[in-house]
């Protein structure tokens, strides 16, 4: 199985860093970051590479002349965040109109990594992220004018020198957007404190910058980042590939851009509570599913409209397999129990939190490096020139293209349960016999069922690939007895459609064919076999799979006809909606489905208000294990989004267990007694200013904040929230404690 030989490839990689470890030194990281310009870049015949014009600055220095860049997901953000400053005729903030696109090399210097490598919470493998803006340190943002004492450090104006690190923060703009991986980067680069067009000679030279010279490579002492522009795109054009309807006639729709603005029509407005577009292509602007498509357009689009001399956007695996382990660069991903991951183009490190994610690589036992630490001294320290290249690995797959995997983390959350559970042997279900599983057959369906892996060049084993399919064999059905109606929902991996199996109304999940890799289909087998062990009426059940070739593996489950909690409290009022019975049995549900999984010692991760679907007769279910595993930054940068509901150690990202359920549990009964999601409109004190999510993040991971109730909030069920929620997770009741303290005050009140 190919997996198999990449992680060997990881460990004969990181043995030879080993050998390399005295001294440390930091392995180089290839990204794909991008930024908006208001011009494109220009083609250099003399240079064969795309340059830009800076106010004067060298054509190669002045793209990264001390700038800030974004993932291509935050460029996204960024536009979207300023199209609501706009004003008629399409007027965009600094005339908007280009995305370039940039392949980035980056060598850390060692002090840097010893000065934040160990730091919660900051970027893995970056710094500290620092303002910048035309060329020089941002002195308008929150400094009073005043230099950042990170600027001062990096022009040498300071004993604490640490290199001209790149630095790197997650940007939150819920009011904006909702996308996931929206990471920015710092770049500083010569005369930090000066723009463009008055950085002389003199000052490059006292203080040279991390940029390096065309030609060479970083090496994280004399120069910390090479680059390269693959091209770009113009935003009209992009959002022209939507349709553009009249304001008061539906059917009709300006033929380009230039008619839509001389009708004096906004880009992008932002109404609250919700959002409209009258470009399509913003439609719907807070919801994160619409900027994964958002992003999968905007990658797709390049890919496909590439003009001349443009390079296209690597395939994540290919861009994943050349940079190093997480491990290598990074203490605490080489300290993590449950290793580390590369995300999207970015490739920025995420810590993993639970056991079983193929994408998690952990540190080999027989693996010690010895990283830098300010003991070392603060001022540069020297190392020898790299002369190893970085660790290579095998390639997953060279068939799957960028976009595809754009949306990862928005496919659903993977329950990580205990090993025992993901191999033993799953029971055919008792419910029906028109759910009878049928026997294994390899050829079942016509063709052999590891053809979908060859057409994706992998080199996976043959038998290793019939054997994970024939996991699911005891729960296999009848295809010809299953049939499409319609699409309920749409992921970024897979569409939700309802459909029959013989004459019952089900679910089915099947995932979109330009997103099947050899890795999402093992994880979607892994989903499947953990759903169909669940045996709980309040867990939506897992009826069966249904394949011809692992490339068209679906998984059947139960239909649950109305919708899930939270469309159904922003359905209705505290007023029209209440405790007695509705509520009390929708809490009962599920703290007895929390019960079922903390069992088998399975943590759900993801629990809130839009993972519990309801039923008109059937009630409150516990849903959504999807074949991805959300990561830390990713819920953190979703606006409206995942960490709302997070535990304190979940955001400080320290170990945790079934207790962090139990908070998001606390956080939900919020959401039952208020309708609103939590923190919402939560004021800070002191300014009396709506809290930002960046704040509540904060005062979250610090114990200082706690969700509203209304007046109307049984005192019980106030009381059992704030317990759910403490800080301390040990502080916490178990779900066991939580369905007894249900059942004893329903009897009283029902009796």
């Amino acid at each position: 199985m190919q997996l198999s030989v990449v992680l060997l490839g990881l460990v004969g990689a990181a043995t030879a860093v080993s050998a390399q470890s005295t001294p440390w030194r930091f392995q180089q990281v290839r990204t794909i970051q991008a930024r908006v310009q208001n011009s494109p870049p220009k083609w250099s015949d003399s240079m064969k590479r795309w340059v830009g014009s800076f106010a004067g600055a060298d054509p190669y220095v002045g793209p990264m002349d001390s700038t800030t860049m974004a993932t291509v997901e935050g460029s996204l953000l960024y536009l979207q965040s300023k199209l609501q400053l706009n004003g008629t005729n399409c007027t965009r903030y600094n005339n908007m109109s280009y995305i370039w696109f940039y392949d980035i090399q980056v060598v850390q210097p060692a002090a840097a990594i010893a000065a934040f490598g160990a730091t919660t919470g900051q970027i893995l493998e970056y710094g500290q992220y620092v303002d910048m803006e035309s060329g020089s340190c941002d002195l308008s943002i929150n400094h009073g004018g005043n230099p950042p004492d990170e600027c001062l450090d990096m022009a040498r104006k300071t004993n604490n020198s640490l290199g001209n690190y790149v630095g790197a923060q997650i940007q939150r703009v819920a009011d904006y957007g909702a996308y996931n991986d929206t990471v920015w980067f710092s770049y500083p680069n010569s005369c930090v404190f000066l723009p463009y067009a008055k950085k002389t000679d003199a000052c490059r030279a006292e203080q040279p910058g991390g940029l390096c010279p065309l030609g060479v490579k970083p090496d994280g002492i004399n120069c910390t980042f090479g680059y390269t522009i693959l091209g770009h795109l113009r935003i009209d054009d992009l959002v022209g590939i939507t349709n553009m309807t009249f304001l008061n006639d539906s059917t009709r729709t300006y033929a380009n851009r230039a008619e839509f603005c001389y009708d004096g029509r906004k880009e992008y407005v932002l109404q609250s509570p919700t959002t409209y577009s009258d470009v399509d292509f913003w439609q719907d602007g807070l919801n994160r599913t619409m900027n994964v498509q958002r992003s999968l357009k905007l990658i797709d689009f390049y890919r496909n409209n590439m003009g001349p001399n443009m390079l296209p956007l690597p395939m994540i695996p290919d861009l994943t397999a050349s940079n190093p382990p997480c491990y290598v660069n990074s203490q605490r991903c080489y300290k993590a129990p449950f290793g580390c991951r590369r995300n999207l183009l970015g490739q920025v490190c995420e810590l993993c939190s639970s056991a079983g994610d193929p994408t998690c690589v952990v540190r080999p036992p027989n693996v010690t490096l010895v990283f830098p630490t300010t003991a070392d001294g603060a001022a540069d320290i020297t190392l020898p020139p790299v002369t190893a290249a970085p660790p290579t690995v095998a390639p997953i797959s060279n068939g799957l293209s960028a976009g595809s995997i754009v949306g990862i983390v928005f496919g659903g959350i993977l329950l990580i349960g205990l090993l025992v559970i993901f191999g033993r042997r799953r029971r055919q279900h008792e419910s029906s016999d028109r759910f009878t599983t049928l026997a294994a057959d390899s050829t079942k369906g016509g063709g052999d069922p590891n053809s979908a892996y060859r057409s994706m060049d992998t080199s996976a084993d043959n038998t290793t690939l019939s054997f994970d399919m024939q996991d699911l064999a005891l729960i296999r059905l009848e295809e010809s007895s299953l049939t499409f109606v319609k699409v309920l929902g749409s992921g970024t991996f897979a569409d939700v459609w309802l459909g029959t199996f013989e004459t019952q109304q089900v679910a089915i999940k099947k995932m979109h064919p330009n997103k099947v890799n050899l890795r999402h289909i093992q994880s979607f087998v892994e989903e499947i076999k953990l759903m169909s062990g669940f045996d709980s009426p309040y867990i939506v059940k897992c009826l069966g799979a249904c394949w011809t070739r692992p490339s068209d593996l679906t998984c059947v489950m139960e239909y649950m006809d109305s919708s899930d909690l939270r469309t159904m409290l922003e359905q209705s009022t505290p007023e029209t909606l209440g405790w007695e019975p509705t509520k009390y049995n929708y809490l009962h549900n599920m703290v007895a489905g929390l019960t079922y999984l903390h069992s088998y010692n399975v943590i759900h991760r993801d629990l809130k208000s839009r993972n519990l679907l309801v039923d008109s007769t059937k009630g409150l279910k516990v849903t959504d294990f999807g074949i991805s595993r959300e990561d830390l930054q990713a819920t953190m940068t979703v606006g409206v989004g995942t960490f709302r509901w997070m535990a304190p150690e979940v955001i400080q990202g320290h170990y945790y267990h079934v207790a962090a359920d139990i908070y998001s549990l606390g956080m939900i009964i919020s959401e039952l007694d208020t309708h609103l999601i939590p923190y919402h409109n939560m004021k800070n004190p002191a300014s009396g200013q709506t809290m930002t999510d960046t704040a509540i993040i904060l005062a979250v991971g610090q114990g200082s904040i706690k969700p509203e109730f209304t007046p109307a909030c049984p005192d019980w069920v106030k009381d059992l929230a704030l317990r759910c929620i403490s800080f301390n997770a040990d502080d916490r009741p178990t779900a066991n404690e939580i369905t007894q303290l249900i059942r004893d005050k329903l009897r009283e009140i029902r009796a």
